[in-house]
């Protein structure tokens, strides 16, 4: 779909003036040793198996790159709280605003240490609802289990 979505944008000259952001819910149960992915082990709740869903496919080509121009990777942190001001960026719009996010136009000036947060539930039922989140904290690739959040509390007035 990526691929097709990306040749349609080449073939309607689109291409390289576009902000194109692809990103993933989540990761998958793997992570990489000796430069080979390996599948974890751990069980479906463990640290290691949460702290590879939480690195979730994000892709960012900014306007002016062109297509024929190599990929550029960056080991910085990211966080879908960093779409906003890369969007924002990418227009020209100045906001005055506080936010956590960053943006990610300039990757040499992305922090490489950043705690960000992965949140997992269980699916209940059918209509797969759930009653609670479970919340990780992740500073410096390691991943801590921090709390459980209730969703019936949250939503209480």
């Amino acid at each position: 779909m990526m691929v097709a979505f990306l040749n349609t944008l080449k073939k309607l000259d689109k291409f390289d003036d576009a902000l194109i952001i692809i990103q993933s819910d989540h990761g998958s149960r793997f992570k990489v040793e000796n430069n080979n992915l390996v599948k974890i082990k751990e069980g479906f709740y463990s640290e290691e198996w949460s702290l590879a869903r939480a690195r979730a496919l994000l892709l960012v080509k900014t306007p002016g790159k062109k297509s024929v121009k190599s990929l550029v990777t960056s080991d910085a942190k990211t966080s879908l709280l960093d779409i906003t001001p890369t969007v924002l960026d990418t227009i020209g719009v100045k906001t005055y605003s506080k936010s956590e996010g960053i943006s990610l136009i300039n990757s040499e000036l992305l922090p490489l240490k950043r705690s960000r947060y992965y949140h997992f539930f269980e699916k209940k039922g059918k209509d797969e609802l759930t009653d609670e989140l479970s919340r990780y904290i992740i500073r410096e690739g390691n991943i801590k289990f921090e709390k459980t959040i209730s969703l019936e509390e949250a939503n209480t007035p």
